[in-house]
């Protein structure tokens, strides 16, 4: 209260000692061994060491600074919960390569990050690295083979909406999307695999509409074709076989110099061969 310009004080009535600079209180530590930064008399929950900015706006920070030209070289913050050198968990910025860097776990005996186990970096370009310090993507994630790389699960049963996972230790992915169930596991609908059988069991597919009325449904203004071709057609414009609609017409065309056959009862029925003629 103006009393004093600057301080230093201890009160016997509530056990506080108090560092006071410009007429008024900037330090406390309280009976508890709290220690509160910026002139609040007591800390929140859980925290021995509060840094509290007055009201009034601007910004507050916690400054660690590594004053050092060494390539390597890390400045942040450890984590633990033993009373020995032992990393729990760490945050660190990474001098030559302007990294933030996150750790979680010990690797190695001793503490300090160089025996941390890291599990996540955002490198000074912005791509996140998860399991890698080289994210390539914006969005990078290292996965072992046979592992669940993403997954997503609902708040109700706790059962998988979609995974992503890492089929094996040649690189093959898989996708899984799970149909909603009243009760119960969610029914796998969607399996999308880079190696293997892929299938989708529910709802219809609609290619170039929202709003297919088929288990297929191919929808395009003007002509609608869809195209096969095998490994001796070849790919192009003029290969394989495109069968659709030409409204008001059915569209059924073969490049290749083959037959066309009908069959039914496992019996072919009709055959027009590629020179015109039909054989029954």
């Amino acid at each position: 209260n103006g009393e004093f310009a600057g301080w230093l004080r201890y009160s016997h009535q509530d056990s506080n000692m108090t560092i006071g600079v410009a007429e008024n209180e900037r330090l406390r530590i309280t009976s508890g061994g709290d220690i509160c930064i910026g002139g609040q008399s007591s800390n929140y929950a859980d925290s021995p060491l509060e840094v509290r900015k007055a009201s009034g706006g601007g910004d507050v920070a916690i400054r660690v600074t590594n004053d050092t030209t060494t390539n390597g070289s890390k400045a942040g913050i450890i984590f633990t919960n033993s009373t020995g050198d032992y990393t729990s968990a760490g945050i660190a910025h990474l001098r030559n390569d302007n990294a933030l860097i996150f750790y979680n776990g010990q690797s190695a005996g001793g503490g300090g990050f160089d025996n941390a186990t890291e599990r996540l970096r955002i490198t000074s370009a912005g791509s996140v690295g998860i399991g890698t310090n080289n994210p390539s993507d914006d969005l990078s994630i290292l996965a072992t083979p046979n592992s669940l790389v993403i997954g997503c699960k609902d708040s109700t049963r706790g059962n998988h909406i979609f995974q992503l996972l890492a089929d094996d230790s040649a690189g093959n992915g898989e996708l899984r999307l799970y149909q909603n169930s009243a009760s119960g596991t969610h029914a796998k609908t969607v399996e999308i695999a880079s190696s293997g059988n892929s299938y989708i069991t529910g709802g219809n597919v609609g290619l170039g509409i929202a709003t297919p009325n088929q288990k297929l449904h191919v929808h395009s203004s003007g002509t609608s074709y869809a195209r096969f071709t095998d490994e001796s057609s070849g790919t192009g414009a003029t290969d394989g076989v495109v069968i659709g609609l030409d409204h008001p017409h059915t569209y059924v065309w073969n490049y290749e110099a083959g037959d066309f056959v009908v069959a039914t009862n496992a019996i072919e029925k009709l055959r027009i061969t590629s020179a015109g003629q039909i054989q029954q």
